[in-house]
């Protein structure tokens, strides 16, 4: 049996033909990582605005679908809405003049900004409420709505201001009013102080 020998390392170079192994070395580049991509590689989260609408009529059904056309990827809910706002937007079950459940509502679900249509809702102050709970309003506040809620003081504003305007008086009684007539003559119209839906114009 024949005992191995331990033989020292040659000090001669290796054939030419063979090469020697060496260690692999770890290589210093870090694994690829997203925090090594360039910043535009990644797109900022998209986001949906949301958007209140007040009211229920054709006007507001236009507004809708402009602001649904502009981008249509808006949350776009109307209060309370009709048919034709249902197909682009989200109906809620408040009335127009419902300040206190839509105020409600938006206190809560934060829309960047509402836009009031109908005067009725102008006038009760809704512009006043979303605007204390810091959500932007498209619409005149209160008393500035008193123009279009009130022919009597637009008339006084109208006669400070020096813009020019048909002749008018305010009459409270029938009496008054045949007076008035005698006074202007015919033709002439009676408008409603107040609100009356287009329907308070008689000729």
């Amino acid at each position: 049996m024949r005992r191995a020998h331990n033989h020292p390392p040659s000090r001669h170079p290796p054939p030419p033909n063979i090469r020697p192994i060496r260690p692999r070395l770890q290589s210093k580049r870090p694994p690829p990582d997203h925090d090594l991509l360039p910043p535009f590689f990644f797109l900022p989260p998209i986001l949906v605005m949301k958007i209140l609408l007040i009211g229920n009529g054709g006007r507001e059904h236009a507004i809708a679908w402009k602001l649904h056309k502009d981008d249509p990827d808006a949350r776009i809910f109307c209060a309370p809405g009709n048919a034709g706002t249902a197909s682009i937007a989200q109906n809620l079950p408040f009335s127009a003049t419902d300040i206190d459940g839509i105020a409600d509502w938006a206190n809560e679900q934060k829309p960047d900004f509402a836009i009031v249509g109908p005067e009725a809702p102008l006038c009760l102050g809704l512009v006043d409420r979303l605007s204390e709970i810091g959500i932007p309003t498209f619409g005149p506040v209160k008393e500035a709505a008193r123009l279009e809620g009130s022919k009597a003081f637009a008339k006084d504003v109208m006669r400070e201001a020096q813009v020019p305007t048909a002749a008018a008086r305010i009459v409270r009684t029938e009496a008054e009013a045949r007076e008035a007539v005698a006074q202007f003559g015919i033709p002439v119209v009676f408008k409603a102080d107040g609100l009356a839906a287009g329907k308070g114009v008689s000729v």
